[in-house]
């Protein structure tokens, strides 16, 4: 009797250890599959109908709001909205032109169509240095894959960056 037991404890043991892998290994991918939805959405289009400033035809280009602040060596969400003045759609991307320093920055968005007339939000992510300092950066819109390739942003503005520690 005292082996059937030592077996039953094993088989019980074994049982319980496969439950407990399949728990973990859905919870990972729950997670990993939420982690990368939010990356997309962060990065997508929105509502401009969020902006307390909304993109025009005189100002196609903004952001929401006039200063960005965050610390050194982070990624900061940048909400820019851009409207379109031409009558046709445009894939359009947000780039990061000149800054006042060295330093590296970088932005990164995805790109959308944008049509006519009309106005979409860009969710982008700037990465900030790491050095404190205040900065002016340029950020523009260009047209993604124009024939020929664009030599000029379909709209451009400037945006102060505060970095800290």
């Amino acid at each position: 009797m005292n082996k059937k037991a030592g077996l039953s404890l094993g088989i019980n043991t074994i049982i319980v250890l496969v439950i407990a892998m399949v728990v973990i290994a859905a919870g990972i991918t729950f997670i990993r599959t939420f982690f990368d939805a939010g990356t997309d959405r962060l990065l997508g289009a929105f509502d401009i109908g969020e902006f307390g400033n909304k993109p025009d035809r005189l100002n196609p280009l903004v952001l929401e709001r006039g200063t960005i602040r965050g610390k050194a060596n982070s990624e900061v969400v940048v909400r820019v909205g851009f409207y379109n003045t031409d009558a046709s759609t445009k894939l359009v991307n947000i780039s990061l032109g000149d800054c006042t320093s060295t330093l590296p920055f970088t932005l990164t968005s995805l790109t959308q169509s944008v049509e006519g007339l009309s106005a979409t939000g860009f969710g982008t992510l700037l990465q900030l240095p790491g050095t404190d300092g205040t900065y002016i950066c340029t950020i523009q819109a260009w047209e993604h894959d124009a024939d020929p390739p664009a030599t000029t942003p379909l709209a451009t503005t400037q945006v102060e960056v505060q970095v800290t520690n």
